[in-house]
C-alpha cells in the first residue's frame, strides 16, 4: 500500500481546524493508502487519533527567528545551529555532507523544518513513490522542499501543495518565486510537485508564474448530522480571534435574548486562545451565561470527538468575520459547515465565499444587528434551511471526490 504523509509542522494542538482537518483526511484516505500524520512535537498524545500514525517529529521553535523575546528567540536559534551542526555529523557518515554543502550553497539557507525533517526521511526512507500533501502551505515550507529537492532528487517523493497564505507577485524580489523557478527549470511542476489555491484570488495570483496551472481546492470536513429536535443549536466555534468576530458575541446575545424564540434556542461559545484585546469579550460571555441558562461556555480547547460533537447538533453558524479579512483570506468553517449540513450567516458582499456555498444554504448580513435579524429568518423557517444544508452537503461531497487533487492523490497517476 502505498504511503500518504499528511504535513502540518505547526499543528501543536486542538486549537483551530488543523487537527481535526487531519483526522479527516486520514478517515477519507486510509481505504486507500497508508496514512502518517506529521505534526509539532508541541501535539500532546492525548490529541492523537487511530485513524492514522502521527508523528510529532517537529519543533516549530527552533529556528523561529522573529524576534519577540530576545532570550527565547537566542535560545531557539542556538537550539536550531546546534541541531544543523548534529546534522552535518550524521550526514558525513553517509557520504553525503558535500551534497548538503552544495545545496546551502545554491539556496543560501538551511530552512528552519530541514534538520527534523531530513532525519524522517532518512528514519522512513523516503521514496519517489511517497506522497506528501501540504493542506496548510505556507512559503518557508516551500523553502523547505526546496531544500530535499536539491539534496536528494532521486528520492524526492509527489508533492501536493495547497497554499492558505496570502502571497505576491513581486517577480524574482519574493523567495517564494525564487523556489518556484528551481522546480521551474527542472521541469517537476505539474509532474512531481502540484499546486492547489484556497480561493480564486490566490490561484490567479500563483497562475500568474509561468505554467503553473493551479486547481482550487477548499478542503475537507465530513461530518454526520444529528441536530436536536428540542433545541436549535448557534455555535461559535474555534479561536477567540478579534478577525473572527469573537468581540461582537456578547452583543449578538444581548439582542437575541430579546426576541421571542430565545427560549427555543440554545448558545454554545467556545473560548479559546484568548489575548488582550478579547479578553474583555471572554469575560463579559461567561457573565452572560450564569444569566442565561441556554448559554453554554466551552472554554479551551476540544478533542476531535468533542469538537464534531458540537458540529453534529449545530444548526446555525453566524461567521462574524469583519469584510476586509474575510475579502482575502478563507475560512476553514465554510466548509466545516457544508460537510455537517450546518447553516451558515456570512458577511455581506463576500462573492468569493458564496460562490462556494452551492444551494445558498446561508443568508448574509453587514452589522451584528442584520445578524441577529437573519438568525430570526433562519429560525423561523428551519426546516427549509435545512434541506438547502443538506442538499449542499451533497453537492460538496461531490465536488470533492471529482476534485483534481483528490483524484491524483488516490490514483497516484498524474
Amino acid at each position: 500500500m502505498k504511503r500518504i504523509f499528511i504535513f502540518e509542522p505547526e499543528c501543536s494542538g486542538p486549537a483551530g481546524h488543523a487537527l481535526n482537518s487531519l483526522r479527516q483526511y486520514s478517515i477519507f484516505f486510509k481505504e486507500k493508502l497508508k496514512v502518517i500524520c506529521i505534526t509539532n512535537k508541541s501535539l500532546n498524545k492525548k490529541y492523537f487519533f487511530k485513524e492514522a500514525k502521527i508523528l510529532n517529529i517537529i519543533n516549530f521553535k527552533e529556528g523561529c527567528f522573529k524576534i519577540e523575546n530576545f532570550i527565547n528567540s537566542t535560545k531557539n536559534l542556538f537550539l536550531f545551529f546546534l541541531k544543523v551542526i548534529n546534522l552535518f555529523f550524521a550526514i558525513s557518515f553517509k557520504y553525503k555532507i558535500l551534497n548538503l554543502l552544495q545545496v546551502i550553497k545554491k539556496i543560501y539557507f538551511i530552512p528552519r523544518y530541514i534538520p527534523d525533517i531530513l532525519k524522517f526521511c532518512s528514519d522512513f526512507q523516503i521514496k519517489s513513490s511517497d506522497i506528501i500533501f501540504i493542506p496548510s502551505g505556507r512559503p518557508h515550507i516551500l523553502q523547505s522542499l526546496t531544500f530535499l529537492f536539491l539534496y536528494d532528487q532521486n528520492n524526492f517523493p509527489t508533492i501536493h501543495f495547497r497554499i492558505v497564505h496570502p502571497i505576491k507577485y513581486r517577480k524574482n524580489n519574493d523567495n517564494f518565486y525564487k523556489y518556484l523557478n528551481i522546480f521551474n527549470e527542472n521541469e517537476i511542476i505539474n509532474k512531481k510537485i502540484f499546486f492547489y489555491a484556497e480561493n480564486e484570488k490566490y490561484k490567479k495570483t500563483l497562475e500568474r508564474f509561468h505554467k503553473l496551472n493551479t486547481i482550487i481546492f477548499n478542503g475537507l470536513s465530513i461530518t454526520d448530522s444529528i441536530k436536536s429536535k428540542n433545541k436549535i443549536n448557534i455555535s461559535f466555534l474555534g479561536e477567540s480571534n478579534v478577525y473572527k468576530g469573537f468581540r461582537k458575541i456578547p452583543k449578538f446575545i444581548e439582542l437575541i435574548s430579546k426576541k421571542k424564540y430565545f427560549g427555543k434556542i440554545q448558545i454554545n461559545v467556545q473560548i479559546l486562545n484568548i489575548k488582550k484585546t478579547t479578553r474583555d469579550a471572554s469575560i463579559y460571555l461567561k457573565v452572560l451565561s450564569r444569566k442565561f441558562k441556554n448559554l453554554k461556555i466551552l472554554e479551551g480547547p476540544l478533542s476531535n470527538r468533542k469538537f464534531e460533537n458540537e458540529l453534529k447538533k449545530t444548526d446555525i453558524m453566524p461567521l462574524l468575520h469583519s469584510p476586509n479579512r474575510a475579502k482575502t483570506f478563507g475560512s476553514g468553517f465554510l466548509y466545516t459547515c457544508m460537510g455537517s449540513e450546518i447553516v451558515m450567516i456570512i458577511p455581506k458582499n463576500i462573492n468569493i465565499w458564496k460562490k462556494l456555498i452551492p444551494f445558498k444554504s446561508y443568508l448574509e448580513a453587514k452589522n451584528i444587528n442584520e445578524y441577529v435579524t437573519q438568525t430570526g429568518l433562519i429560525v423561523k423557517k428551519l426546516d427549509h434551511y435545512k434541506q438547502l444544508a443538506k442538499k449542499t452537503k451533497i453537492k460538496y461531497l461531490e465536488s470533492v471526490n471529482k476534485n483534481k487533487l483528490i483524484e491524483r492523490i488516490i490514483s497516484n497517476e498524474y
